[in-house]
């Protein structure tokens, strides 16, 4: 991580990406274990912090780093941020996803620590074993976004093309 300006994130463990349906070597931080709080900001972005007195002292000291991660091979529309209002649908989307994620009894966050786009690191949610990625785009919450080399990418962009095919026909 330090190369790329990211201090290093404890708890983490290297895992085989087709584990969770996903592909390469990747790091995985288990949210319950490691007394981390996950929170969506619209739903292709998740920020994770260290949550209970170890996470409220260092906030009380402005020590407590948020970790944001853009999740891997989708888009979905944007929240308002700033003087740019919400794009259609985007509270309704990130709302579905924030009740996906209360609603989980395990969650898990899989990434790549050496693929950044916009300052964020590339992973995937996983709640009780399924890959939100896919469900996201399942649902039609969000869409299929191929972004570089399809060789490189550490999620199936056919499997989430699929997936969008389906939920717009449905």
């Amino acid at each position: 991580f330090g190369q790329m300006g990211y201090s290093f994130i404890p708890g983490g463990q290297a895992v085989q990406g087709e584990n969770y349906g996903m592909r390469g070597d990747l790091m995985k931080i288990n949210i319950a274990d490691g007394n981390w709080k996950i929170t969506a900001e619209d739903a292709d972005t998740v920020t994770l912090r260290r949550g209970g007195l170890v996470g409220s002292v260092q906030s009380f000291f402005g020590l407590n780093k948020g970790y944001s991660f853009r999740l891997a091979g989708l888009d979905s529309t944007e929240i308002e941020h700033g003087d740019r209002p919400a794009q259609p649908y985007a509270n309704q989307a990130a709302s579905a996803f924030k009740q996906m994620l209360a609603s989980s009894k395990n969650l898990e966050l899989v990434f790549d620590p050496t693929q950044v786009t916009y300052g964020r690191m590339l992973g995937a949610v996983i709640a009780d074993g399924q890959n939100l990625n896919y469900e996201l785009v399942r649902r039609g919450i969000a869409s299929h976004l191929p972004y570089g080399n399809p060789r490189d990418a550490i999620i199936d962009y056919r499997a989430l093309e699929q997936a969008e095919s389906r939920a717009y026909a449905g």
